[in-house]
């Protein structure tokens, strides 16, 4: 009979993370901000939610996060396990007195 020690390897990937997990916005015309993705599933990673608040395009490890109009939504970014990282956005708009 032969044992093996110290053989064990564990495939399972660290769980997927965002960073940051809140951006804030002070109006509808402010710069892209962009998300660094890191572990979870290997694969194409995608993001869905807040439809009509931001836009979000996801490029490798990068979500870029630009937005439309005003209102606060949480968008999820994916990686190819189906596993799930959350995203809070605020976008302000700013108001122009008239004089």
């Amino acid at each position: 009979m032969i044992f093996l020690a110290g053989c064990y390897s564990s495939t399972t990937p660290a769980p997927l993370a965002v960073s940051p997990t809140t951006l804030s916005f002070t109006a509808a015309t402010s710069a892209t901000q962009t998300i660094a993705i890191t572990d979870g599933t290997p694969g194409p990673y995608t993001a869905s939610g807040c439809t009509g608040i931001v836009t979000v395009s996801v490029s490798g490890t990068t979500a870029s996060v630009m937005a439309v109009s005003a209102g606060s939504c949480t968008f999820f970014i994916y990686d190819s396990g189906s596993n799930r990282a959350a995203v809070a956005v605020s976008v302000t708009s700013v108001s122009i007195p008239v004089q």
